[in-house]
């Protein structure tokens, strides 16, 4: 880095002669403003233009001379106002077409309004002064000021005196040196001059407060001994190569210990100061504090590798690209999903998105263009939100995924890029659709089996049937004496402003700094899901093929139904009263029909209504036979009401508490040892689908129960087709 190099056009002979030291320090200390508002702006260049002759200083001392930028643009409009001028970002300025990006500057001015200069910093990165910076930047521009002014009337005195200096000169050269010893002690950076063997000679206030000591205290010392012992080696071999002349000057970053003993960071920017006669007299060092910024430095790194790893553990694809369209974020789970290729060998170093799949739309047909896949979009502006897509990479499998994007806005709305986020849902959507099949062989199967819940209702009510059948094979048995009737057998059987300020943004900005505590909790909670969804699957298989099984054994005891037709009621009462006949007599429980003669024939599904009558008056027997009883009596009502057709199963047996009420219909529930729970539950549902309801009723234990279906008379539309049509 560069303090001090030769300004744009050197004083003229004319003006300040060579042999005239006090003209040579005011030189040297405008090379000091202009080093000083350089490292307290922290820019990479700095310049200080007096009466037409300007002098500069800039960090990086790589360049080849003659590479200041040009800023004569900036000056004009800066001049051409009051007070500081800034401008953040030049690209977004259409007043300037210059490499330069961030401009400021104060005019150097008199009291009574006569321009003397300017002092100007800038740099090519946008960014804006903070207001530590502004007030600092202002005092130097005050102090240059009145330098300047001094620095003309000196000029203007020597103009006049072909020998000796007049008194008025004497006082000038006073002033001046008033000045830059004020500038010096007041310097808001540390300022250290050092002899030729690394010894202090001098310090300003700022430098000893830095470390702990005063001034004076740190007179003779040598600048190895307050060096951390890790960053001797480089700082002393830079300082040799200083005053050897292989450099002008150097910038490093090293470690000095604080008086307590502990280490604080420190930027030096360091050059030689030469005498009358151009020799090395002493070095001077522009130092600023720096511990707080490499603080900052060490936790955003530590938070970027944290929100790295997040990112890139995290299961679900995720993706980011400036507003270029420049991808700088893929993590491993994006890489993989989309085929991207992320080796040097590639030859592409575009860096734009460009996935190496063929993507489409649900249909796996129609295909979708690069430009309308999620990221693309979000960075047109365009908010995406759940977008199922099919990615298909030659020669592999196809795998659906589940898409959202966002555009990233900076804090004043502009756009930084965009990021998007993918699942892979390809075995969620086959468990889905191997569901979907299931689902519909069942549907099938209760359509030609009469049956909507064939994996558990079908095989309740089938089997009050077959308890039937086997009641009145026994008593065939007894008729016929030699016949050997062989039992019946029994039948048993569920779902990707800021690439660069991406740092700020992490650690100053309220939302980034949230962002890495709000970026781990964002990682715990994707992978618990991703866990139970695959143990759920598993169960979902197992159950699946359960299913399927108990579809298959039932398909040889169902019967065809599905088909409404005309049906008297009363019909239907002797029929489900046939069905358990045997049982009611075998358990002493008689029947009373209340059956109103005016009730009209419905169109139903019979055998649904059969299922729901015989579970009916079965689980009324069973009531009645848990008392004691001795007139056992189920009273069958049936009466029309507003063109619905209500049947009523009425017993007076145990009853039903209270407690059990609102638990009757869920599946599973019963209250006799030897139940499944499945009747009420499947009559329920049956009775739904029939477009009518069933419903119970009871006063208490003791009390006995009525249930009641209730059917239209007219056809029900078929909720199960009307479902799966959707």
């Amino acid at each position: 880095m560069t303090a001090a190099p030769a300004p744009t056009r050197w004083l003229e002979t004319a003006e300040i002669s060579s042999d005239d030291s006090p003209a040579r320090g005011i030189a040297q200390s405008l090379r000091e403003f202009a080093a000083l508002a350089g490292l307290l702006c922290r820019t990479s260049f700095a310049s200080v233009m007096v009466h037409g002759i300007e002098f500069t200083w800039q960090r990086d001392s790589g360049r080849p001379p003659g590479a200041f930028p040009e800023h004569r643009t900036f000056d004009e409009h800066a001049l051409s106002g009051d007070g500081l001028f800034e401008v953040a970002d030049a690209r977004r300025d259409r007043r300037f077409k210059s490499t330069i990006v961030f401009y400021a500057a104060i005019p150097l001015r008199s009291p009574d309004g006569r321009t003397f200069g300017i002092l100007s910093v800038l740099d090519f990165a946008p960014r804006e002064l903070d207001r530590r910076e502004r007030e600092g930047f202002a005092v130097l521009g005050r102090q240059a000021s009145s330098q300047a002014e001094l620095t003309e009337e000196l000029l203007r005195l020597r103009a006049k005196s072909d020998a000796a200096p007049d008194t008025a000169y004497l006082e000038n050269l006073r002033q001046l040196e008033m000045l830059h010893r004020n500038t010096f002690e007041q310097s808001p950076i540390g300022i250290a001059y050092a002899d030729r063997e690394g010894r202090f000679i001098r310090v300003n206030p700022a430098f000893s407060q830095m470390l702990g000591y005063t001034p004076a205290e740190l007179e003779n010392i040598a600048i190895g001994k307050l060096t951390y012992e890790a960053d001797f080696g480089h700082n002393a071999a830079e300082i040799d190569r200083l005053w050897r002349g292989e450099i002008d000057s150097y910038s490093l970053e090293k470690r000095y210990l604080h008086k307590d003993g502990s280490p604080i960071w420190v930027r030096v920017t360091a050059a030689l100061v030469l005498d009358e006669t151009g020799a090395p007299n002493c070095s001077v060092g522009f130092l600023e504090a720096i511990s707080d910024r490499k603080q900052m430095q060490e936790a955003l790194e530590h938070n970027r590798n944290l929100l790295g790893s997040v990112i890139s553990d995290v299961p679900v694809a995720i993706m980011a690209c400036d507003r270029t369209g420049q991808m700088f974020l893929s993590n491993s789970a994006a890489v993989k999903l989309f085929s991207i290729d992320t080796s040097a060998a590639s030859g592409d170093t575009s860096g734009r998105y460009k996935p190496r799949v063929e993507v489409f739309l649900p249909d796996g047909v129609t295909r979708v263009p690069i430009e309308q896949t999620p990221l693309p979009r979000a960075l047109r502006g365009e908010t995406v939100s759940n977008v199922e897509l099919i990615l298909a990479e030659p020669g592999g499998k196809a795998r659906t995924t589940l898409g959202s994007a966002r555009q990233l806005l900076g804090p004043g709305g502009e756009c930084l890029g965009a990021v998007a986020v993918a699942q892979d849902i390809t075995e969620r959507k086959e468990a889905e659709l191997e569901l979907e099949r299931t689902h519909k062989q069942l549907l099938d199967a209760s359509r030609f089996a009469g049956m909507a819940e064939v994996a558990s209702n079908v095989l309740h009510n089938v089997g009050n049937v077959l308890t039937s059948v086997n009641v009145s094979a026994n008593l065939v048995s007894e008729c016929v004496r030699d016949a050997k009737v062989a039992g019946l057998g029994r039948a048993a059987a569920m779902l990707k402003e800021r690439e660069k300020d991406l740092a700020t943004f992490l650690t100053m900005d309220e939302r980034g700094r949230k962002l890495p505590a709000y970026l781990t909790q964002l990682a715990e909670h994707l992978q618990g899901n991703q866990k139970l969804a695959l143990k759920e699957l598993a169960a979902l298989r197992d159950n699946i093929e359960h299913i399927k099984e108990t579809v298959a054994m039932q398909q040889s005891y169902a019967k065809l139904c599905g088909v409404s037709e005309i049906v008297a009621v009363n019909t239907l009462i002797e029929d489900s009263l046939r069905m358990n006949a045997a049982a009611l007599t075998r358990h002493g429980v008689s029947v009373n029909r209340e059956i109103d003669g005016s009730v009209p024939a419905i169109s139903v599904d019979k055998h649904k209504v059969l299922q729901i009558l015989v579970n009916l008056i079965r689980n009324a027997k069973y009531a009645c036979d848990d008392t004691d009883r001795q007139d056992k009596q189920i009273t069958i009502r049936v009466n029309a009401v507003a063109r619905r057709i209500r049947i009523a199963v009425i017993d007076n047996g145990v009853g039903i508490s209270p407690e059990n009420m609102n638990r009757l219909f869920r599946h599973g529930f019963t209250t006799r040892k030897t139940g499944h729970g499945f009747g009420l539950h499947s009559g329920a549902l049956a009775a739904k689908e029939l477009g009518g309801s069933l419903t119970a009723h009871s006063d208490g234990l003791g009390c006995g129960a009525s249930f009641t279906l209730e059917l239209p008379i007219e056809p029900a539309v078929d909720l199960a087709v009307g479902e799966s049509g959707e």
